[in-house]
């Protein structure tokens, strides 16, 4: 198996656009439109500081969970028969989305159980599982008092389901047990979703931020329970005009000190003419209904091809790394000044690039069109 690399920096996309196309009736339906914020991250995220350290540590734990994250998947079985049509009438809802701490996760207001509960929750197209903080779990437990709690007592729809759920995000997790609630994003509601509620959290909620726990977006193949997601769910239920998933994820301005920003927008079943010019290009997605996955076909770097083979690649929001087999990203970097593949030390398998201002722009290739990378998008500034 080839190891991972990876490049310290994430790619803030102006749009990222995902669709299925299985075959379903299509209604005359609105999109969705939720506003993100961009928030502080799960895995530790260093602020706006020079501090070394605080990097180091930053780095290495989210290089650790993504190498864990596509290190391998889980099987698990779905029940579309369960899903309930309970959308109202077509709506467009819009929904603020946090940013903090440079750009490291999005998270969006949910609701869950009856009446609804209100939480932040980290929007992750690179995991499977709906999980959310049990009220019953503490600061010990790594539920921090700035993490809002569902309380199962005070919902009428709560049902039990006696099994127990974990689920693994390279260096951090979440335990507790499985139930069946009803679960809104932006006014579309999915009536008996399989969640996680968990009383014990490792190293992703944090103290002083409003997050709750995370809202997976990928495809059921790598959930580890047996459920389907709830933005499938709401795909079976012909609440959709569009099988479409898309996001306008902002970047935040590291010359202000605020911890939170709004951080862009998730449009569910179309998207957002805002937050874009001309047509967009629909590339099909790769058969293995996990990630979402697409065929990447070149990669240039100051207008120069470099040959990597043709991979596919991941659109993952929850992960704030490029990260990639070390070979390709040797060749990938072997162009840029100074850039370098780190060989000891924390930083072992991280690509280490100089501070310039002048480097090529970095193109990535899935389709006829050729969207393109500045410097500062792939480099820690």
């Amino acid at each position: 198996m080839r190891s991972l690399s990876f490049c310290l920096q994430l790619v803030s996309i102006s749009l990222i656009l995902l669709t299925c196309h299985r075959t379903k009736s299509t209604p005359n339906a609105e999109p969705l439109h939720i506003p993100l914020r961009i928030a502080a991250p799960h895995l530790t995220r260093r602020e706006n500081t020079n501090d070394f350290l605080d990097f180091e540590t930053w780095a290495t734990q989210a290089g650790s969970k993504l190498n864990s994250r596509y290190g391998g998947q889980t099987d698990t079985d779905t029940n579309p028969s369960e899903i309930k049509h309970s959308l109202h009438p077509r709506q467009v809802a819009n929904v603020r989305l946090t940013n903090a701490f440079s750009d490291a996760i999005y998270t969006a207001p949910i609701t869950i159980g009856t009446p609804p509960q209100s939480f932040n929750m980290i929007m992750d197209t690179g995991s499977g599982d709906l999980w959310i903080a049990d009220s019953s779990c503490n600061i010990d437990q790594g539920c921090p008092a700035s993490a809002r709690k569902f309380d199962p007592l005070k919902s009428t729809t709560y049902v039990n389901q006696s099994k127990a759920f974990n689920v693994q995000y390279g260096s951090g997790k979440a335990q507790g047990i499985l139930a069946k609630e009803s679960v809104s994003v932006g006014g579309l509601t999915v009536l008996s979703q399989l969640l996680g509620i968990c009383d014990s959290v490792e190293n992703i909620l944090r103290p002083g931020l409003d997050i709750s726990g995370i809202m997976g977006l990928a495809w059921s193949g790598i959930a580890s329970s047996p459920s389907t997601p709830a933005w499938e769910s709401l795909f079976l239920q012909d609440a959709l005009s569009e099988p479409v998933i898309s996001f306008a994820l902002s970047r935040l301005n590291r010359s202000h000190t605020q911890t939170t920003a709004p951080g862009g927008t998730m449009t569910i079943g179309g998207t957002n003419k805002r937050h874009y010019e001309g047509g967009i290009d629909y590339v099909p997605l790769a058969k293995n209904q996990s990630y979402w996955l697409i065929p990447l076909e070149s990669i240039t770097v100051g207008g120069k091809a470099v040959e990597i083979g043709t991979p596919n690649i991941a659109i993952d929001t929850g992960t704030s790394l490029i990260g990639g087999p070390d070979e390709d990203l040797r060749t990938i970097f072997s162009v840029v000044p100074g850039a370098a593949l780190m060989q000891d030390g924390s930083f072992k398998g991280r690509m280490y690039i100089p501070f310039f201002e002048l480097h090529p722009p970095l193109s990535v290739l899935p389709s006829s069109h050729q969207p393109s990378l500045e410097r500062k998008r792939y480099h820690p500034d």
